[in-house]
């Protein structure tokens, strides 16, 4: 039992120094946008990093204030700025920067190769039993927003990752070793 208690006071301990780290470091609050075209693994890594930061951060997805809430797709990101306006600490999954990084912000870019891409989407739409139109759709998307990103200067992001290199637990470790070394 002891023993027990003993672990769980160094876990709480590590916790607390873990979270005033972040709060020197980068003040009290902090946003992490995630980039990067269709299958790419952006929820995958922004729901592992929420796990793995706390509860008390917030996800926000761009295609889930579209597809559920039904904002139009061209003021989505007016609407993802006024929400994490009143938040301290959110994860944005979006394809495709649409303004630059404001003070505790940190912008990742996940960009594998355009095969892998396109390799994941077919999967997606078998997986999903996309229409053909949609079929074409989608995979005209993840090729422009490939082409987008990859234009962009690496100096945009904090990070950029290939996540057809990186596993979803290193590529955690990587943002975080980014987050509280600055």
């Amino acid at each position: 039992m002891l023993v027990l208690i003993s672990k769980a006071f160094r876990l709480t301990t590590r916790l607390l120094v873990y979270y005033a780290t972040l709060v020197n470091k980068v003040g009290v609050f902090m946003n992490i946008f995630i980039f990067g075209p269709s299958c790419a693994g952006k929820s995958t890594l922004a729901l592992a990093l929420k796990e793995k930061l706390g509860q008390e951060w917030i996800y926000l997805d761009k295609d889930s204030l579209v597809e559920e809430e039904g904002f139009d797709e061209r003021f989505v990101q007016e609407e993802i700025d006024k929400r994490i306006s009143s938040l301290t600490h959110v994860i944005v999954d979006n394809q495709v920067p649409w303004r630059k990084k404001r003070e505790g912000e940190f912008f990742f870019r996940i960009l594998p190769p355009l095969e892998t891409l396109l390799k994941r989407d077919e999967k997606r739409t078998k997986k999903i039993q996309r229409t053909e139109v949609r079929s074409k759709w989608a995979r005209h998307y993840v090729i422009n927003t490939h082409k987008e990103l990859s234009e962009l200067d690496q100096a945009f992001f904090s990070e950029t990752f290939d996540s057809s290199k990186m596993s979803i637990e290193d590529e955690v470790d990587q943002i975080c070793k980014t987050l509280f070394s600055n």
